[in-house]
């Protein structure tokens, strides 16, 4: 892993010169605005300095820890905000005579009271956070918070004033200060939670933003401080425990009498021999803390300075450092961030080496350059790469005051060097050459941004009093205009340090172009909604750029359903602009997050067939396929579900706006019904490829549907009256005859459209459609789209050509795809209703049937059973060259067993099409931190070729891999839990253990058994007290279909079960039960990327193979379920010690069917954790107003258990265990998580469409230049 830095630009402004009404600078709102106008400014970098609380001198390089943070800095607004302290209480100090200065003295005084007020209201040892933070930090903080309790117990003096039993931490003198100061230590670990709690979420938020944290950490630490007192036999101390020596450096460039820092040198000898602990301690202590760690004197290292306690710097002498033995210990210990080697001062050719060994970037400093030697390593023609390069660092003058205070030879040396026509233009002029430096990095300090003298120097080195102070002030407006801001930005683009990798950024000219042109505003003065319309128009010119017509030969995806999701970020990331339109709105104060919640989500799906659908159409346009999607222009999809009484209610779902994705074309059509005609419209959604093509998605609609049928609140509606309702919702309440003819109008109308289209564009390419198979192929997506095959024969038959020979044709066109495990699962209509819609195809249904029948005596394989029902699937298997499931376990399962009596007519028909998915919705949109650090381990071959994905085994062992991809889940657990607590006003703990279930409600799916594990793992929380658990938060999302009322029942128990557990505080926050409401794709993206567990619970033979579980694989977390579906291949792949397996196999499960031997009682009488929860459901536990209310699901476990819940439950609570035991070895769940992804490259949908491309399409490839 590089350990250079991403080039880039930053600003240096520590956190106490942000501007505040409070004194100093803080974590509040001013830190969070200051993060945005970075990213505005296209910077990548904050530099903070230290943040560490600071002693005598206010310097922050002189601090109380190593490990803590400055309480000066906690944000009292949000403290005003919690309740913990009065706005009237803070507004009644005076915080500062002036605004942009910094009054310690003050601060001093005033602020710990104020935090004391605070600490005197606070509940936070209740809270679970606290307990965790002080845990999590125990291996400083009890030190510190004594430390400093202690020290102000002794008027502050430094540890060394103190008593010497104390001084020297003997236990009864440690026993005594703790009782006695006991709730004064309480007070310092109260300021350092309260630190930790604001600062996190800020850093957390700048990274979002793109923005990375450099924080400085000095080599040594402070003689008054927690760190030597506690740790003395890492020093070098006198028997006194005084410092013998202390660091320093001669006189040099920044100080020519040389500087006394006073610190207390290193034992680096005592530090060897335990691996130099102490330090990796701190660097990891760090490593949380910044993104980056400045380690200031790096020099130390190689050898570092020694002065005699009471003398001079220039009586000091150098001695060896350890070198390259504290790097590796550096390394071991810092996880993903990196280092920045401050390796100023005089030029030593061991230093210069041992960074260049390091790999660290080292510093160049712009002041130090005009010396008139043009071989001066700090001139910016000579810098390296790797390099942070600066203007000034703080402890430099300011640029104003140094162009100023330079001789007038130097003065002209600069002008001409820098091409300036004035002395004036200098500054400006050095700022360029900065940016335009060759080193990867560069930082400004905002002094220099805003042409400050030396009035705002933050240091000035050995001088005591009086630094530190200068601070950004606010007023109205920031003095920080927008005015720097473009500046800035256009730097950022001009040198190549902008995320937009072009300074003539097209899309930037396109967006801005039509800001003017629709609205007459500048991209800034946009609402989000303008811009969004916008965005939409670019993006449309630009995907239509890519349409192309090349190849004879097309494919056309026939399905009930595509569930496409929103399409704003996933068309701008395929098109290859994603990032250059982030960072131009970022760069006009817009988000890219926030303008897509302006996009409205299609409703035109509803489960896994219509995603696949989705990810297929997406993969055909990467690879360069030339094929399309045809379906239905559903208006309110299947519904919009929200929680009424914790129970499932369905409510419309609108989405198609007058500006939309949908394009409206001229192809119409008269669609002949049995007893009505409709007239249908033609409209397309584009379907943009990976750095390819642009395909369409053919929807059809009727222009007569009336929205306005529908109930109020609800998805009723009149289902006879099909010129308004036939594309009014998808798969409508089929429990009546008028909805099963409703599902037939509209499947025969997906069909009729779609075959006419097919036919008219082939005919348009010169087919004389004998040869049709030569120009189309056409995939049936389950048996929704199965009518199409009479219809292709019907309109063949009408252009002349035989029935026979017709269905020859059809045949070798049609390709069928199967989705279920059962055939009774399998549609079938009843002849009588197809006789009422579409009689025309009828005689053609029977004619087919005859065929069959006349070939084959065996009843099962017929078209039309005894009971005169047409059994959709047998003439797809009849009718097309290919059946294919979609797991190999499916297609096994149909092969052997359900579909057995077909597969021994065609065994040549069936092959096996495991599901994908495509990884650019799935990894680059909805994990952009994940993908964006694969990218930088591996390279981004993946991005085309999941299959190089397995280059992150390699880093099976790597600490700061596993480490950084750990922080990423973390930042979208926090996402998550974000998004509950405003969508659903739900608080979930993103520490716990984020056990996820989202997939459509069935019982097979198991659900119930999920839930049923929750209530047991409650009733031990509060039956057993010997009984703990890693915090688990269970999080389900699902619809259950409208008629379908045991499903509906389990949400509301579900629901329930939440209700008791979430509000019962005596299990500590053990167990949280969240449901999302209305899952869908836009909450999904969201959800896989967080999710640590993936529930894949289905009965074994149940699921054909499912594609939330690869989701899951993909975004780095483990599989948690039965051997049934793709789950097979999943552990295949990753290895069944990087899953969680549990319950019957398929074939114990399909033998206990064909020969019994199951009891659901015998399980409920000899189980008593079983027993409990059942009866549960019926006592009242969690209904108490109905106790009956969940009788249904009680009678259906113990009569019947069809989906072996009980059989399977006591293996399922082991394997939850085996998580709960192995999630708390971080190390090893880091690497099963990692794993997990470097092994989902199987599961891309373009390897899946590449095998239908090649074994059953027979379709080649087209590519289609980026540039067209």
């Amino acid at each position: 892993m590089s350990k250079a830095l991403e080039r880039g630009a930053g600003i240096l402004l520590p956190i106490s010169s942000l501007p505040s009404p409070y004194g100093i600078g803080t974590m509040g709102r001013d830190a969070y605005d200051f993060v945005d106008m970075l990213k505005r400014a296209g910077q990548k970098y904050w530099q903070v300095l230290p943040i560490g609380p600071t002693s005598f001198g206010d310097s922050p390089y002189q601090s109380f820890s190593a490990f803590a943070g400055n309480p000066y800095f906690i944000d009292l607004d949000t403290l005003i905000a919690e309740g913990l302290i009065k706005k009237e209480e803070v507004e009644s100090y005076k915080w500062a005579d002036s605004d942009d200065e910094i009054d310690y003295a003050r601060i001093y005084r005033q602020r710990f009271e104020v935090l004391r007020k605070a600490f005197g209201r606070s509940e936070h040892k209740d809270s679970r956070d606290y307990v965790d933070f002080i845990e999590g930090n125990e291996q400083w903080i009890d030190d510190y918070a004594l430390y400093m309790a202690i020290k102000a117990d002794h008027n502050n003096r430094e540890w060394l004033a103190w008593a010497p039993a104390i001084k020297k931490r003997k236990p009864e003198a440690m026993a005594a200060y703790r009782e006695k100061l006991g709730e004064d230590v309480e007070f310092y670990k109260f300021l350092q939670f309260k630190f930790y709690e604001q600062w996190m979420p800020l850093k957390e938020y700048a990274n979002r933003n793109g923005i990375s944290i450099i924080g400085d950490i000095p080599i040594y630490v402070a003689l008054d401080s927690a760190d030597v007192w506690a740790n003395t036999d890492q020093f070098q101390l006198s028997g006194s425990l005084a410092p013998a020596v202390v660091a320093g450096c001669p006189p040099d460039m920044f100080s020519s009498y040389g500087q006394k820092w006073g610190n207390p040198i290193y034992d680096w000898d005592v530090m060897e021999k335990d691996d130099f602990a102490w330090w990796k301690k701190r660097i990891a202590a760090s490593a949380k803390l910044y993104d980056v760690i400045r380690i200031d004197h790096f020099i130390g290292i190689v050898r570092y300075y020694s002065i005699p306690a009471n003398g001079e710097p220039k009586d000091g002498y150098y001695r060896q450092g350890p070198g390259k033995k504290l790097i590796d210990a550096i390394d071991s210990a810092i996880g993903s961030s990196k280092v920045i080697a401050e390796d100023l001062g005089v030029v030593v050719p061991e230093v210069q080496k041992l960074v260049k060994e390091s790999g660290y970037p080292g510093m160049k400093v712009l002041e130090f350059a005009f010396d008139g030697n043009t071989a001066n390593e700090y001139l910016p023609h000579n810098h390296a790469k790797n390099y942070v390069a600066y203007i000034g660092t703080h402890d430099n003058d300011m640029l104003k005051s140094y162009i100023s205070g330079q001789s007038e030879e130097l003065q002209e040396y600069m002008m001409k060097y820098l091409m300036a026509n004035s002395l004036d233009d200098v500054a400006e002029k050095m700022i360029h050459a900065l940016y335009m430096s060759s080193a990867d990095t560069v930082i400004l300090q905002m002094q220099d941004i805003l042409g400050k003298d030396n009035s705002a120097r933050m240091n000035y080195p050995s001088t005591l009093g009086g630094n530190w102070k200068w601070r950004l002030t606010k007023g109205a407006t920031w003095k920080f205009t927008q005015e720097h801001i473009d500046k800035l930005r256009d730097l950022t683009r001009l040198y190549g340090r902008n995320r937009v990798k072009t300074y003539i950024c097209k899309e930037d000219i396109m967006l801005k172009d039509i800001c003017m042109k629709k609205y007459n505003k500048e991209i800034k003065d946009c609402t989000n909604e303008e811009i969004y319309f916008a965005l939409l128009d670019m993006t449309k010119k630009l995907a239509d750029g890519k349409v192309s017509e090349e190849g004879q030969k097309k494919v056309y995806y026939i399905s009930a359903e595509f569930l496409i999701g929103k399409l704003l970020s996933n068309n701008l990331i395929n098109l290859g602009v994603f990032d250059e339109v982030k960072q131009v709105l970022a760069e006009n104060g817009k988000s890219i997050y926030d303008i897509e919640e302006v996009e409205p989500e299609p409703s035109l799906g509803n489960g896994g067939l219509g995603r696949l659908a989705a990810c297929f159409l997406d993969s055909m346009a990467t690879l360069g396929l030339h094929g399309d999607g045809i379906g239905l222009n559903y208006h309110m999809g299947l519904f919009k579900q929200v929680f009424e009484n914790n129970y499932q209610k369905e409510t419309a779902n609108p989405w198609i706006e007058a500006d939309s994705w949908l394009e409206k074309t001229d192809v119409t059509n008269t669609i002949t019904f049995g007893n009505l005609k409709v007239q249908s419209r033609m409209y397309d959604i584009d379907v943009t490829g990976y750095e390819n093509r642009t395909n369409k998605l053919h929807l059809f609609d009727i222009e007569s549907v009336d929205e306005s049928i529908m109930e109020p609140g609800g998805i009723n509606f009149d289902k006879t009256d099909i010129a308004k309702n036939l594309t009014l919702c998808l798969y409508p309440d089929d429990s009546d005859e008028a909805g099963n003819l409703l599902r037939i109008y509209q499947q025969y109308f997906m069909v009729a459209n779609g075959a006419k289209l097919i036919l008219d564009e082939a005919k348009a390419k010169g087919s004389n459609l004998h040869d049709l198979a030569d120009y189309a192929a056409v995939q049936i997506n389950d048996t929704h789209p199965s009518m199409v095959i009479p219809e292709f024969i019907r309109l063949l038959t009408a252009e002349g050509i035989s029935f026979d020979e017709a269905t020859e044709i059809v045949t070798e066109v049609c390709a069928y795809t199967n989705h279920t495990i059962l055939a009774e699962a399998l549609e079938k209509w009843p002849l009588a209703y197809l006789e009422k819609v579409v009689p025309q195809l009828v005689p053609i249904i029977k004619k087919l049937d005859e065929k069959v029948r006349n070939r084959y005596k065996d009843e099962s394989v017929y078209i039309i059973d005894k009971d005169q029902r047409v059994h959709m699937a047998h003439i797809d298997i009849h009718y097309s060259h290919s059946v294919n499931g979609v797991a190999y376990l499916h297609t096994e399962i149909l092969k052997d067993s359900e579909l057995n009596n077909f597969y021994k007519i065609y065994p040549e028909k069936f092959n096996n099409k495991t599901n994908g998915i495509t990884f650019r919705r799935w990894l680059l949109h909805c994990n952009e931190q994940l993908a964006a650090y694969i990218t930088e381990l591996i390279g981004d071959g993946y991005k085309k070729d999941a299959e190089k994905l397995s280059d992150l085994a390699k880093f099976y062992d790597d600490d700061a891999v596993l480490g950084r991809i750990m922080d990423i889940k973390k930042q979208n657990k926090v996402v998550l839990k974000d998004y509950l607590k405003e969508t659903q006003n739900i608080d979930i703990d993103e520490n716990s253990i984020f056990d996820i279930q989202v997939k459509r409600l069935h019982e097979y799916k198991r659900q119930l058994l999920n839930i049923l594990h929750v209530m047991h793992l409650y009733n031990r929380l509060k039956t057993e007290p010997e009984f703990d658990m890693y915090p688990r938060t269970f999080i389900f999302g699902a619809k259950a279909s409208a008629g379908y009322k045991r499903a509906k029942l389990i949400i509301k128990l579900i629901n329930s079960v939440a209700d008791v557990v979430n509000n019962d505080a005596s299990i500590e926050g053990k167990i949280k039960v969240v449901f999302i409401e209305n899952y869908r794709v836009s909450n999904a993206e969201i959800i896989f990327a967080a999710a640590d567990v993936s529930e894949q619970i289905s009965t074994a033979s149940r699921e054909a193979s499912g594609t939330g579980n690869m989701k899951f694989m993909l975004n780095g977390a483990p599989t948690l379920g039965t051997m049934d579906g793709a789950n097979v291949e999943i552990v295949e792949e990753v290895g069944i010690e990087n899953a969680f397996i549990f319950g019957l196999s398929a074939e114990e499960v399909m033998k206990y069917e064909r020969e019994g031997g199951y009891n659901p009682m015998d399980i409920y009488n000899n189980n008593q954790a079983v027993r409990r929860v059942l009866t549960q459901l019926i006592d009242g536990t969690y209904a108490k107003d109905d106790p009956d209310r969940f009788r249904d699901l009680y009678d259906s476990l113990t009569k019947e258990d069809v989906y072996f819940i009980l059989k399977d439950f006591d293996s399922y609570a082991e394997a939850q265990q085996k998580v709960n035991e192995a999630y708390q070895d971080e190390k090893g769940w880091a690497k099963m998580a990692m794993l997990n992804t470097a092994c989902a490259g199987k599961f891309s949908s373009d390897r899946t469409i590449e095998e239908y491309a090649k074994e059953i399409w027979k379709l080649k490839k087209v590519k289609v230049s980026l540039d067209k």
